[in-house]
């Protein structure tokens, strides 16, 4: 890509933000980190670029190793106006209580609603791939999004076992927040779960390879590049959505993290067009 356009590209981004729409990477995508906890120092002025070009990051985390302090301040100061942190949830971090117990993790949800009246912070719970439904996670779920209050809490469901009529009752009467994702469309494994808020959308691509879309190793299943009559339909979808939803938030979450960006900038290209 020319870098006259890149630059074209990347002003689009920042002013989609006053339409009320968010563009943005995963960390991984950012630093090449699985986990924004090993966020290391050297970073800072990379996070300092990022934040004057883009408008939101998704940060993955999880309940054994948490991001630290040093980390979101440095966030903070980068400027970015909009964070989410996604956390990988499965049945054993609630049959394991101690976890949710721990002065760790209590520190880290009271620093993040300490920030959050400084920065846009939320939190993402991920139902991972394996997690099947049961009424006792949903219990759960509901319990530990009343503790994490007021922080915004967006869930993700990545078995299709949660497409549950009670789950979708509750989550109708809830207005909960489901992360939206772009995958293949797999027969037998592609479902939607609804969002059900109206003051924020939230949308994954996650990409749309077929062949690998079973493989362990993340470097492969998420590995795509977006065609440009995929990027227009997607582009159509988010104008829609403006009409639902407060705020749009979109994050390139594919591999390798150089046709994540490509993509996020051809997408904030089409998006300013309008």
């Amino acid at each position: 890509m020319h870098r006259d356009s890149i630059h074209t590209d990347l002003r689009s981004i920042r002013h989609l933000s006053s339409d009320r729409i968010f563009l943005g990477l995963t960390s991984h995508n950012v630093f090449g980190l699985k986990s924004a906890a090993a966020h290391p120092p050297s970073h800072v002025e990379m996070l300092k670029a990022y934040g004057n070009d883009f408008t939101t990051i998704e940060l993955k985390s999880d309940f054994q190793r948490l991001i630290d302090e040093s980390v979101l301040h440095q966030i903070e100061l980068a400027g970015i106006p909009s964070i989410f942190i996604r956390m990988e949830c499965n049945s054993s971090i609630f049959k394991e209580q101690g976890v949710l117990q721990s002065d760790h993790w209590k520190q880290f949800i009271s620093l993040l609603k300490h920030q959050m009246y400084v920065r846009k912070y939320h939190l993402i719970l991920c139902w991972d791939r394996y997690t099947v439904f049961s009424p006792s996670l949903l219990e759960s779920l509901l319990r530990l999004k009343d503790a994490l209050y007021p922080l915004l809490v967006l869930v993700e469901c990545e078995h299709r076992s949660w497409v549950n009529p009670k789950v979708l009752k509750i989550f109708r009467s809830t207005k909960q927040s489901v992360v939206q994702r772009d995958v293949p469309q797999l027969s037998g494994f592609h479902f939607t779960i609804p969002n059900y808020s109206s003051k924020l959308c939230y949308f994954r691509l996650l990409g749309r390879n077929r062949e690998t879309w079973f493989s362990n190793e993340s470097s492969q299943r998420y590995l795509y590049g977006y065609s440009r009559i995929e990027l227009e339909s997607i582009a159509h979808t988010i104008r829609r959505l403006k009409y639902d939803c407060d705020e749009i938030h979109v994050i390139g979450a594919t591999d390798p993290p150089t046709a994540a960006r490509s993509n996020i900038l051809e997408l904030a290209r089409l998006l300013s067009a309008d």
